[in-house]
């Protein structure tokens, strides 16, 4: 890119590389080393973070598993409802089926 590029348009930063790379210099490339890591100077700091990434890992499994638990309380309330509206239904059923029985057993109506 900079070889294509006219010197006399480039920017500072494209100037800066230009130059480290014609004498062959390498501290420009961000080697092993993040952006965000960068402003992080002291050790303090960088052990502040660990365990802030510590911390949020350990409340996301809790999260998850209070998750886990409430989609087993939610699932087991869903089966309980279920269930109840089945075995209503069946004794309404049973309810019909007899009085249409006895409407049968009965025989016709007289005039």
């Amino acid at each position: 890119y900079l070889s294509e590029k006219d010197p006399t348009e480039f920017t500072g930063v494209e100037q800066f590389c230009q130059q480290a790379v014609a004498q062959q210099e390498l501290r420009w490339l961000p080697i092993k080393a993040a952006k965000v890591l960068s402003k992080i100077t002291d050790k303090y700091d960088l052990y502040s973070v660990y365990h802030k990434l510590l911390a949020l890992q350990q409340g996301l499994g809790q999260a998850e598993e209070r998750l886990k638990g409430e989609v087993r309380r939610t699932d087991g309330r869903l089966r309980e409802r279920l269930a109840a509206s089945t075995r209503r239904l069946r004794d309404e059923a049973a309810q019909l089926r007899d009085q249409l029985q006895r409407r049968l057993n009965k025989g016709p109506e007289r005039p």
